[in-house]
Parts: C-alpha cells; sequence; structure tokens
C-alpha cells in the first residue's frame, strides 16, 4: 500500500487507489468526512482534502487535485 488514507474517509465498495495518492489531507477542518463512492477510481499522485464528498463512478487522472468541502456527484 503507497497511498495515505486519512482518519475521517469512507471508502464505498471497489474504489481504487493509486500510488502515492493522499485521501482526506487535513486542512481547516482536518475531521471532517471525505467520502468516495462505490466503483471510483484515484490514479496516483491525487490529493483530495478532507471534507469531499464524491458520489460512485467517479475518476482522476494523474496527479489530480481536490480542494476541501468540494462534493461531485456521479459519473
Amino acid at each position: 500500500m503507497n497511498y495515505v488514507v486519512h482518519k475521517g474517509v469512507i471508502l464505498k465498495d471497489n474504489v481504487v487507489i493509486g500510488d502515492f495518492a493522499i485521501i482526506g489531507h487535513p486542512c481547516v477542518q482536518p475531521d471532517a468526512e471525505t467520502t468516495i463512492g462505490n466503483d471510483s477510481i484515484i490514479r496516483s499522485h491525487t490529493i483530495i482534502y478532507a471534507g469531499t464528498r464524491i458520489g460512485s463512478n467517479f475518476q482522476t487522472g494523474h496527479g489530480a487535485l481536490v480542494r476541501e468541502n468540494v462534493k461531485i456527484g456521479d459519473n
């Protein structure tokens, strides 16, 4: 496992996380719940900040950055 999943992160079913990704990166609200939906792909070097809520079938490119408290729907 070459990635970091911080406290307060909920990973739904079949989430794939690439190397060196960081999920739930602490920010202004370090304990804010972060959710990644079913069948999502988080590619290498992606950073997703705490408090983000992402729906099912989400995909990032390599090295993507998603700031805190972002809401992203399905697909």
